[in-house]
């Protein structure tokens, strides 16, 4: 039992040596990032990377390998420096940097960095040049970048460039057009280059000549007015292709030599300006005075009937190419009805002409008429009250009935009106009614005596009080009143 223990404690301490050599663990990846070329006194940026967990890194150098200081820390940041070398070389950039792990790992790596130094060069495109045109072209102008220089004498190239244009050479003769030409000079030592502008004016202060054409009075066809026909023309010496701007005051009209435009009623002084290149005006004015002269179309409606003594709405309307608000007037022989488009008006009975005016802000008046015809075709109205409307006790004996009567008639001051009937819905003399007769007793148009009773099997008695009133066209209608002796109070 004891050799065995012994054996295996053997074996467990000959594992504990043999394995720390078998797991090795894997080197770290370092990278000083790519070699560079760039000029002294340029901002060099260094980015290391390493394929170690960052947060294993115990020392950061960065040697730069011109004598300077070294950049040293301990931050994984410092991964990423930066440096501007002085003086022209090359330099081996070294990156090291340190893990803390069970071997104490240290990994270093570079990068090679060329200083060039090399300076730009300076373009002098010579003084600003104002030139005399010499053809509808232009004028040839001689350029001179012979200003120009090179800190290290390197040999430049030149090149000229211009809206529509280009040239080379340190003094290139070149036609430029009439007006300010910005000529750009770019110089190239073959790495760096430089520019500079020179402005040549190619001057013409001749201005063009302007026709705005001939004075003219248009008709306005709208509310805003008349569309016109501006036909202007304009010449220049030198410049073909002019730029034309029509005015009125200070509002642009439009950029065309043709130009239709729409003007509104009244005297409008428009002016052409034609402008050449070199921003010479010339300037045309016409006048054109614009017009209104058409009446409104007027629409009085057709012809209509309606009834008389009562309010009817005639429907009127007009247009006008120009004015969108006119003025109405509804008039039948001199007499003023209304004064809008649509006339409600309470006509007599018989046959109305009226006519419609409708008048423009120009005083064009256009004028309809229409023929209405009022006619009497609704009865009167009756109103009838009674006094008493029910009698009591039912003691067989007569009571006073009066009643009040009121006609109207829209067109009719006087209608007739005439008592049509008394009447009850129980017999005269019936069975249970005290055994009278002449229970009806007409004193008058409105004055009854009417005898206070009703069978005594019945619901009670309801006498009725019926009148008919006729206006002046035969219309005519009826209203009833009742009085009532109820069965029980």
């Amino acid at each position: 039992m004891r050799r065995r223990t012994g054996l295996l404690l053997a074996m467990l301490l000959l594992l504990a040596a043999i394995v720390p050599l078998i797991v090795i663990k894997a080197q770290a990846v370092l990278s000083a990032g790519p070699d560079q070329q760039v000029n002294t006194g340029e901002t060099v940026f260094f980015n290391g990377t390493t394929t170690e967990n960052v947060t294993s890194i115990i020392q950061v150098t960065w040697d730069f390998g011109d004598n300077t200081t070294e950049v040293n820390g301990t931050s994984p940041d410092l991964l990423n420096s930066t440096h501007i070398y002085a003086t022209e070389g090359v330099y081996n950039a070294t990156l090291t940097v340190k893990f803390n792990s069970s071997l104490n790992v240290t990994e270093t790596a570079s990068a090679v960095i060329t200083v060039t130094d090399n300076q730009s060069p300076i373009a002098d495109a010579g003084p600003d040049q104002t030139v005399e045109q010499t053809s509808a072209e232009g004028a040839n102008v001689t350029l001179d970048g012979s200003g120009s220089s090179d800190p290290d004498n390197d040999t430049l190239s030149y090149f000229w460039s211009w809206t529509g244009g280009s040239a080379s050479g340190v003094s290139p003769t070149v036609t430029l057009p009439l007006g300010m030409t910005n000529v750009t000079l770019t110089v190239d030592d073959g790495e760096f280059n430089a520019t500079d502008t020179v402005v040549i004016t190619v001057a013409d202060t001749e201005p063009p000549y302007v026709n705005a054409g001939e004075d003219m009075i248009v008709e306005a066809t709208s509310p805003s007015g008349a569309e016109v026909m501006l036909e202007g023309e304009a010449t220049d010496d030198v410049d073909t292709d002019l730029d034309y701007v029509w005015s009125e005051g200070d509002a642009v009209l439009g950029t065309d030599a043709n130009l239709t435009v729409t003007l509104s009623l009244g005297s409008h002084v428009l002016a052409l300006n034609a402008t050449d290149d070199a921003g010479n005006i010339g300037t045309d004015t016409v006048a054109v005075e614009v017009v209104d002269t058409t009446a409104p179309d007027v629409d009085a409606g057709e012809d209509v009937t309606v009834e008389a003594g009562y309010p009817a709405t005639i429907h009127g309307s007009a247009t006008d190419l120009v004015d969108t608000d006119l003025d109405y007037l509804w008039k039948e022989g001199e007499t003023v009805l209304g004064t809008e488009a649509d006339l409600t008006f309470t006509f007599a009975l018989g046959t109305h002409v009226l006519t419609l005016s409708a008048t423009d802000d120009s005083g064009n008046m256009g004028i309809d008429s229409v023929t209405v015809e009022a006619v009497d075709t609704t009865p009167p109205e009756i109103t009838v009250c009674v006094a008493p409307d029910v009698m009591w006790p039912p003691n067989h004996k007569y009571a006073d009935v009066e009643t009040v009567v009121t006609v109207y008639d829209a067109v009719d001051p006087s209608p007739s009106l005439v008592l049509v009937s008394v009447t009850s819905n129980e017999a005269d003399n019936g069975k249970g009614d005290g055994n009278t007769t002449n229970d009806i007793v007409i004193v008058g148009d409105t004055v009854f005596k009417l005898r206070s009773e009703r069978s005594g099997t019945g619901q009670g008695r309801v006498y009725t009080i019926t009148y008919k009133a006729t206006d002046a066209s035969g219309n005519s209608a009826e209203a009833s009143v009742t009085v009532a002796v109820p069965h029980n109070k």
